[in-house]
């Protein structure tokens, strides 16, 4: 489970000065800090992998169609795969 870190929320204006939300706007990774984690991908010898990431660990992740977001005590998280991550921020 991810806690995404908003970096801002700003909307980009063309010259012309109309306003494209950031839903129309390239797709950018997202920073975000694992708050849990799972057991991890099963191998094939039934043995559980272990993650190369910790709680607390600041990392940059994609948010694509596998990725869920939930409400736990009115705060918004994501569920994502390890495949999502693509590096870690130290």
């Amino acid at each position: 489970m991810v806690e995404e870190v908003k970096s801002s929320d700003r909307e980009q204006q063309t010259a012309s000065g109309i306003i494209l939300p950031d839903s129309t706007t390239n797709e950018a990774p997202k920073e975000g800090k694992i708050i849990a984690l799972g057991e991890g991908r099963r191998a094939k010898d039934g043995e559980f992998g272990a993650f190369p990431y910790a709680v607390g660990t600041t990392i940059l992740f994609t948010s694509g169609f596998s990725t869920q977001k939930i409400k736990v005590d009115n705060k918004d998280y994501l569920i994502i795969t390890d495949a999502d991550v693509l590096g870690v921020i130290e």
